[in-house]
């Protein structure tokens, strides 16, 4: 129920405790795995996770690259804009970030971003894709991940206002 049709059909918004929302603006490897830490282990904890994905954080979520069917403005942004989570915010090393930390991980047993969004998915995170994000970038359904789901700012306020923390903007 979107959350005009919740007001005007008098039903308020049920916060709980147990409940995370978070919003990820950043397609960065290490806000990334900051965002997947947080949701996973709320999850494990048994709180009822929600990612809402916006702007570059929709990026990591691509998997593939489509052009064909697309407008010219739409196959520019494709091929300009990263798939998958980018760059580390700092200390990137020259582009060579997240293979290091990729690779520090792995030598340290520490999960994988892969894993970590895999986790998500069998821990019930449920993940939100703005569809503003998707239209302006160009960005269809078929290029991202499977599993998630797709909704506007009121989809993201509607669990905001249900989550009984701060929302966590990552």
């Amino acid at each position: 129920m979107k959350l005009a049709q919740a007001n005007e059909a008098g039903v308020e918004p049920v916060v709980t405790r147990d409940r995370l929302t978070m919003v990820v603006f950043s397609g960065e490897f290490d806000r990334w795995m900051a965002a997947f830490t947080l949701a996973t282990s709320g999850a494990a904890m048994g709180a009822e996770v929600t990612m809402y994905f916006t702007f570059w954080g929709v990026l990591g979520l691509r998997k593939k690259r489509r052009l064909r069917g697309k407008s010219l403005l739409d196959r520019m942004f494709t091929l300009m804009l990263p798939k998958g989570s980018g760059a580390t915010t700092r200390l990137n090393f020259g582009g060579l970030g997240a293979c290091l930390f990729g690779f520090a991980m792995k030598k340290k047993h520490v999960a994988s971003l892969d894993e970590l969004v895999e986790l998500a998915r069998d821990l019930g995170v449920r993940m939100i894709v703005c569809e503003m994000s998707m239209d302006v970038t160009g960005i269809g359904a078929d290029e991202l991940v499977d599993g998630v789901e797709y909704g506007g700012a009121a989809s993201c306020v509607l669990e905001l206002t249900k989550s009984g923390t701060s929302p966590l903007f990552i």
